[in-house]
């Protein structure tokens, strides 16, 4: 039944708007440091995880606590090299 009354709590919110802080414990990486990890271009993860459509993890602290502004998105380790790994398979194949 719709009264006309709706809440916010289950839109879908963008950018680093809801996304919780992780713990800067080695599971999940911003892309610049997981490329320089994983060995490969930024911006060829960058398009990775955006054709796939990856969703981030949270958003994880790089810097002091002075500085002011967004901290990057965080993603899943464990996923990234998964994808490169993929991705180098099949160059090999190629």
């Amino acid at each position: 039944m719709d009264d006309g009354i709706t809440c916010d709590c289950c839109e879908k919110k963008k950018g680093w708007e809801g996304l919780p802080a992780v713990a800067p414990d080695g599971q999940n990486w911003p892309l610049d440091i997981a490329a320089s990890i994983i060995g490969v271009p930024e911006k060829d993860l960058r398009d990775l995880v955006r054709i796939l459509g990856l969703p981030p993890v949270g958003t994880v602290r790089t810097s002091s606590y002075r500085r002011s502004g967004r901290n990057p998105r965080a993603y899943s380790g464990t996923k990234l090299v998964k994808i490169c790994e993929a991705i180098r398979k099949l160059a090999l194949e190629l």
